[in-house]
């Protein structure tokens, strides 16, 4: 399902943009759906460009051709908090952290109402 709603703002993949998923997908009997790809920035109209560009890096379906969670962080759409964080640094870790005073919620009897 997460990879037809992928194919559905992106595409299918090639062979060529993704060859090993493609192979992968003939071992199961997989068939990508064949959707037209949409631009990011028409289903995010108020995104700057380069917000945009590093989400289409960071959907490459070749996993090898995707940038590394630091490689992301060293993206032009990060250069404003990069400066900002380098004249405020952020306080320890230990300091960030709340306390939880009451129990959590019981999940399974919230999921099963």
């Amino acid at each position: 399902d997460q990879l037809i709603k992928v194919c559905g703002v992106f595409g299918a993949p090639s062979a060529v943009q993704w060859p090993e998923g493609h192979k992968l997908a003939s071992k199961i009997g997989f068939k990508f759906p064949n959707f037209a790809s949409t631009s990011l920035s028409e289903l995010i109209p108020h995104a700057s460009m380069d917000a945009i560009d590093l989400m289409n890096q960071m959907m490459l379906y070749d996993p090898l051709k995707r940038p590394t969670a630091s490689q992301c962080l060293s993206h032009q759409y990060f250069r404003d908090v990069v400066q900002m964080s380098s004249a405020n640094p952020a306080p320890a870790s230990r300091d960030r952290v709340t306390p939880i005073s009451k129990p959590l919620p019981d999940l399974e009897k919230i999921l099963n109402k």
